[in-house]
């Protein structure tokens, strides 16, 4: 009967490994410090999904998670968490505005401020 148990866990532990490999490539991990990770985690999920239910390839979910990590690096963490919680809240159409403001336009040179303003605009 042990010999029995052991093999099942055995096997569990291996067929595990790669769908846990699997979900944490779905799904980029950005580079946050310590005390806003916790945070940001459930609302990084709730994005994910939301991304997801849009339909967006996995290169537009990885683009706009390096957008992410780019306003983690660059805004005040309690602004980054704001816009996180905004992030569900915009259709495709809007998160491919804030992607383009991003990367074509001069929204990150504007107060951080400005930048969580504009967010709430497009969620609006």
């Amino acid at each position: 009967m042990k010999r029995i148990t052991l093999m099942f866990m055995f096997a569990l532990v291996i067929v595990g490994f790669p769908i846990r490999a699997v979900s944490a490539q779905e799904m980029p991990m950005l580079e946050l410090p310590p005390g806003i990770a916790d945070l940001a985690q459930p609302l990084l999920e709730a994005m994910m999904d939301h991304m997801q239910q849009m339909g967006m390839s996995p290169e537009q979910m990885e683009s706009m998670m390096a957008d992410m990590q780019t306003m983690a690096d660059s805004l005040p963490q309690g602004i980054f968490l704001e816009i996180l919680k905004l992030m569900p809240q915009l259709d495709m159409e809007e998160m491919m505005s804030l992607h383009q403001q991003m990367h074509q336009g001069d929204l990150l040179q504007q107060a951080p401020g400005e930048i969580l303003v504009f967010v709430q605009r497009l969620a609006r």
